[in-house]
């Protein structure tokens, strides 16, 4: 990504004070960004939007390329602080994987939202294109792992699962979340998307050990 907002022919007088707040701003983007993509997101997109004018994206923001990264980030923050509240900071142990599904589930069914994730959206766009984005795609990552590793970590203390399958059960629900979000942004049905996060609550609990051992 290259692509400059703007080459502005007056520079903002100096002294003159903001009359906009940068985090309305990055929510704004966030939201615009997440619903067209990068590529497909112009200037004039932007600049509706924001409600500022160019002289004033440049000179406060810079590029299309720094914009759609600190949004991005924004995104990517606020998202796993989700996580981190659900499964990180949750008091249970498969409960709590369970209960993240069921927020995801909630997200599509309750609150209409069919944009997917805009982290794993932008990596399927982008790949590996831009080593910034690319870069908080990792961040992203990783930051969902640790949040689910944590609750599995609770399930082995807590004696539900084995601690030897933390690492492979964590591999697999990011595997399944992010599954469900390129399915959600491919327009799948409620029903499949419903289906697909049933499967993902029925494997965590066929790993408690209590329900394995039980009498059939």
């Amino acid at each position: 990504m290259s692509t400059e907002i703007a080459s502005v022919n007056e520079a903002p007088s100096r002294g003159r004070p903001r009359k906009f707040d940068d985090d309305a701003v990055l929510d704004a983007l966030v939201q615009l960004f997440w619903e067209k993509g990068y590529e497909a997101t112009s200037l004039a997109d932007i600049v509706a939007a924001t409600g500022l004018n160019k002289s004033s994206l440049y000179s406060s923001f810079g590029s299309k390329d720094e914009l759609f990264e600190m949004a991005l980030s924004r995104y990517v923050d606020a998202r796993a602080g989700m996580m981190s509240q659900v499964v990180g900071n949750g008091t249970q142990g498969l409960d709590d994987v369970k209960m993240l599904f069921e927020y995801l589930w909630s997200e599509v069914n309750d609150m209409g939202e069919h944009r997917g994730c805009l982290a794993i959206n932008t990596g399927t766009e982008m790949g590996t294109r831009d080593q910034g984005v690319a870069d908080i795609g990792i961040r992203f990552r990783s930051q969902m792992r640790d949040g689910l590793s944590m609750a599995f970590t609770r399930a082995a203390d807590n004696g539900e699962i084995e601690a030897e399958n933390i690492v492979t059960y964590t591999s697999l629900m990011l595997s399944f979340i992010i599954g469900t979000a390129v399915m959600v942004k491919s327009g799948a049905p409620n029903e499949e998307i419903r289906s697909q996060l049933d499967a993902a609550v029925k494997t965590t609990e066929s790993w408690r050990l209590d329900q394995r051992s039980s009498p059939s």
